[in-house]
């Protein structure tokens, strides 16, 4: 009795489907488990074009669409140009490539009905666009098992005079100068330009670090080729060797010449065997590490109270290197500082037995 009465009420149902008049009811039975609820909606010639979009958006995720409701759907009266010319794109084109054919008439139909919007004076332009763009990817709207039959000749016919008067309407349109040159970009080609800009970009700052470390390499040659000739040419006088006044010394760039830490600045050491021929005086020796650098015969000039740590241990320095004499709370073990002509704080400062210290401090160190 239950299962009657199950059954009643879906014919019901489908006849209030067919012939109600009431869009909100219709929108209630869209997503009706039993699809010839829908497919009755299709077939009401009352049903507005809204309900009759939900329903193809709902057909749209079954993975076997109904296609006879598709088909009412496209042939119905109320269904706007636009949308039924989306509808075959999305449903004919997709589907029944993979799923199998409609039935030939019923591929006739659709195309007759095509053809009867695109030979309308007022046929939006997109439409004859979206259409052409299905002739030129799909080649055929439909598929069917034998080829050879009447029936698909017939199919071929009806879609090559609609394809026919597409292209020539589109013809007409380009040469009235209705027709825009699309300039829009597609994804898959902006992807292909963002690419190529990228390895252009890479072999750009390729070949940028090749210049560098070509000009790197090339400066290096020269120091040492001016150090080979300046070492040649006082190579009698070795004694007063870095009292020499080198009035021709080689500028490098700051960032070039220094290595940058957080909390201090170091000599590039690929520069430290030519410090001799690289003029420092526009250099800032606040927080340079020093330690461990023979920096006489150079144009350098720093603050011992201001490098980093206060740390001179195994350097030397001319007279002319350094501009505050203090030397208190500086690491000065193994440092030689023989060449300065005054000095202060020497005796608040860390020594050892190589520290090297100006002989004046010695006078005075023994004179108590």
């Amino acid at each position: 009795m239950e299962i009657n009465s199950n059954i009643k009420a879906n014919k019901n149902k489908i006849i209030v489907a067919k012939e109600s008049t009431n869009s909100k009811l219709l929108l209630e039975f869209v997503e009706d488990p039993d699809y010839k609820v829908r497919e009755a909606i299709t077939e009401n010639q009352n049903c507005p074009d809204y309900v009759l979009k939900r329903i193809f958006e709902y057909e749209e995720k079954n993975y076997f669409p109904i296609h006879r409701i598709v088909y009412n759907i496209i042939m119905h009266k109320n269904c706007p140009n636009d949308n039924i010319v989306e509808f075959v794109k999305k449903y004919l084109v997709k589907y029944y490539k993979i799923y199998g054919p409609l039935g030939a008439e019923e591929y006739i139909a659709i195309i007759k009905k095509l053809t009867d919007i695109i030979s309308s004076d007022d046929c939006d332009i997109k439409i004859l666009q979206d259409l052409k763009k299905m002739d030129t990817i799909n080649h055929s709207l439909c598929r069917m098992s034998d080829e050879t039959t009447l029936y698909y000749q017939e199919v071929r016919k009806a879609e090559k005079k609609l394809f026919k008067i597409v292209s020539l309407k589109l013809l007409k349109l380009k040469i009235l100068g209705k027709i825009k040159k699309d300039n829009r970009i597609t994804e898959k080609e902006l992807l292909r330009q963002k690419n190529k800009l990228l390895e252009q970009k890479k072999e750009q700052e390729l070949e940028k670090q090749k210049e560098i470390e070509n000009i790197r390499n090339s400066l290096i040659k020269n120091l040492s080729n001016v150090k080979e000739l300046s070492d040649r040419l006082y190579s009698e006088d070795i004694k007063n060797r870095y009292k020499i006044n080198y009035e021709k010394r080689v500028t490098i760039p700051e960032n070039e010449l220094l290595i940058r830490f957080p909390d201090h600045t170091e000599i590039n050491p690929r520069y430290l065997d030519y410090i001799n021929y690289i003029d420092f005086s526009f250099i800032i020796t606040e927080g340079l590490k020093v330690n461990g650098i023979d920096f006489s015969g150079t144009n350098i000039s720093i603050n011992p109270q201001t490098v980093y740590l206060k740390d001179l241990s195994n350097s030397k320095f001319s007279d002319d290197n350094i501009i505050l004499k203090s030397f208190a709370g500086c690491n000065l073990s193994g440092c030689d500082i023989s060449e300065e002509t005054e000095s202060i704080g020497i005796e608040e400062a860390i020594t050892d037995e190589n520290t090297v210290v100006p002989r004046s401090n010695l006078e005075n160190k023994n004179k108590y």
